[in-house]
């Protein structure tokens, strides 16, 4: 397996004194974080996961377990030079669960992260209790589902059999590994942990949320209005959160 960091995410901004990586939610990729270039911070190194099976590795088959996925992505990191600077992980939904076991990954490779932010994620611990959308084998029924617990897929998609045939097996794969990711107990993680939500989610809830001051060294939470994709609605908020966070990393060297 080839772990050049060039591989697995997508330069948004240059490496620099603190670096970020982002990690989507089921079904996106890089272009969810495109938005974010120039808004995240001076100095700030940008680095967007890059998931088989979507825009430059569409051609590749997607992936349906997690924690070799996260693997692999924290192998890429710590062969590059980001691990030289303070590193920042974020993710929202299926990404805050990928950047949690990156996160894990780098720390049995003695590479210590300062942040890890988790938004519209419920805790590991806390699994997902409704897990039975990837057991769906027909499609009208995989998304009549999903829309009525995310409204994730755009009428837009359902409306075009093209568009259809090329996203669906991605969502699907994402949906599969989110939905049967196991989590293994294991010592809080060294660093700061914070979790983002939206007051209007319907799947993460307070009562989801607790358990993950359980997994760091410290905790902190932040809602902002919205859904489950408050990170797109209300993304100006999101994105001065982050930076001030970062921000004080800086003046923490």
């Amino acid at each position: 397996m080839n772990h050049k960091l060039q591989d697995w995410f997508e330069t948004l901004q240059p490496p620099a004194e603190i670096n970020c990586c982002v990690f989507p939610y089921s079904g996106s990729g890089v272009a969810l974080f495109a938005p974010w270039k120039g808004k995240i911070g001076e100095q700030v190194g940008l680095f967007a996961a890059k998931l088989p099976g979507r825009e430059s590795r569409i051609n590749e088959t997607p992936r349906t377990e997690l924690v070799p996925l996260a693997a692999d992505l924290a192998h890429a990191i710590n062969n590059s030079s980001l691990t030289n600077h303070p590193l920042v992980l974020v993710g929202f939904s299926m990404g805050a669960l990928l950047a949690y076991e990156v996160a894990r990954h780098l720390r049995e490779l003695d590479v210590q992260i300062s942040v890890l932010i988790a938004g519209a994620a419920r805790a590991p611990q806390s699994r997902w209790s409704r897990g039975r959308l990837h057991k769906l084998r027909k499609d009208d029924d995989f998304i009549r589902e999903m829309n009525a617990l995310y409204a994730a897929i755009p009428q837009a998609i359902i409306d075009d059999p093209e568009a259809r045939r090329l996203l669906l097996p991605i969502i699907r794969a994402d949906i599969t590994m989110f939905e049967t990711y196991k989590y293994t107990p294991g010592a809080p993680l060294p660093c700061e942990l914070i979790t983002l939500t939206g007051t209007e989610d319907p799947v993460v809830q307070a009562k989801h949320i607790a358990p993950w001051r359980q997994l760091a060294k410290t905790y902190r939470h932040r809602s902002f209005p919205g859904g489950h994709y408050f990170a797109k609605t209300d993304r100006t908020a999101v994105l001065e959160t982050i930076s001030r966070r970062i921000g004080r990393i800086r003046l923490q060297a």
